[in-house]
């Protein structure tokens, strides 16, 4: 009688169990997920804020945006839960670490257990930060404050930030390319222009990059200038060089098949001729850019002007730099005064935004 009781028993909770996965689940739902991909916003040079909707159709749902160059993307923000409710839910994920002046694709992909389902493809453009100038002014002598200045304009609402950073011994055998230092107190400042006291002698090589957001900056990307200057012991201590940037100047449209007048000034005797070398190399920024692709700017190597115009036949972005020497036969490359400087060059047709 205890053996056909436990039967028994066993027999209804069996049968219990199977009529429960049996019933239908009255929450669940067989509808895939509504994905919309939305706008961006916040967009800078380097970063950007990508916004959709989701409703997940009352089941678990997971949601991402992928985004790249093109319609491959290559690229997923990380993954997270839409929830699993009827209604739709906005998402929003900020991606950095994106290329200044650059077009993107993107897309919301979201899923659940009925399903995949891809949003629209989106593009944007990141920001645009074009520089007009440079002026350098103060007596060179050490502990005795040097002005710089720099002038950019930006495509977007976002203000500018500038990170100066210097180094010592340009040009001699003690310059390693590893003892950058700081300028300012803090790496990313949003003043244009500082005041610097160089505590000791010597030729440095500064470089200010400039951006419209310093998160996730890509420092191969984003727009740069740099310059040589020489900082004498005293005021009665001739340069070791003769000559050295004072100013230089970007001006017109930079756009293909429209001339850029580039120009530089010196600190040289006026009765002295300086001469000038302006080369340019493609692809700033990019894979693409190696270092080895320098094109002169001018019919001959050496000009003795100091401003030139120049017509960019594509658009991209360029590297230009600058070298001066009075004896264009005696020149080293690495100890002479030179000023370098990215350039945006638009399509033709593209509208500047100054």
């Amino acid at each position: 009688m205890r053996k056909f009781f436990l039967a028994f028993i066993a027999w209804c909770t069996f049968s219990v169990i199977v009529a429960f996965c049996l019933i239908p689940c009255s929450s669940a739902s067989e509808s895939v997920p509504v994905v919309v991909t939305g706008s961006t916003s916040g967009v800078s040079g380097q970063s950007a804020v990508l916004n959709g909707t989701v409703n997940p159709g009352s089941n678990l749902t997971m949601y991402y945006f992928q985004y790249g160059s093109g319609t491959g993307y290559g690229k997923t923000t990380e993954l997270k839960s839409a929830g699993l409710g009827a209604d739709a839910v906005s998402v929003s994920e900020t991606i950095t670490g994106l290329m200044e002046g650059a077009s993107y694709h993107f897309r919301l992909v979201a899923f659940s257990i009925n399903g995949v389902v891809n949003g629209s493809d989106v593009v944007f453009s990141t920001c645009k930060i074009k520089m007009s100038g440079l002026s350098i002014s103060g007596t060179r002598v050490v502990n005795r404050p040097v002005s710089f200045s720099i002038s950019a304009q930006d495509s977007g609402d976002s203000d500018l930030n500038y990170r100066f950073s210097m180094h010592p011994d340009y040009g001699t055998d003690e310059y390693d390319g590893t003892q950058w230092s700081l300028m300012t107190d803090t790496e990313w400042v949003s003043t244009n222009a500082i005041d610097y006291a160089f505590s000791s002698a010597g030729r440095y090589i500064v470089v200010v990059w400039i951006s419209d957001t310093h998160i996730g900056v890509n420092a191969t990307g984003i727009p740069i200038i740099g310059f040589s200057i020489e900082i004498l012991e005293s005021a009665s201590v001739a340069q070791s060089s003769g000559v050295d940037i004072s100013s230089c100047s970007i001006s017109g449209i930079q756009e293909v098949q429209s001339p850029v007048t580039l120009s530089v000034s010196t600190l040289a005797d006026s009765d002295e001729t300086v001469y000038y070398r302006f080369s340019m190399h493609p692809d700033y920024g990019t894979d693409r850019y190696d270092g080895t692709n320098w094109s002169s700017m001018t019919d001959t190597e050496w000009v003795s002007t100091n401003a030139i115009d120049y017509t960019f036949s594509s658009a991209g972005r360029y590297v230009v730099v600058v070298w001066m020497t009075r004896d264009t036969d005696n020149v080293d490359p690495t100890g002479i005064p030179i000023a370098g400087f990215s350039i945006n060059v638009d399509q033709t047709g593209e509208e500047p935004f100054f």
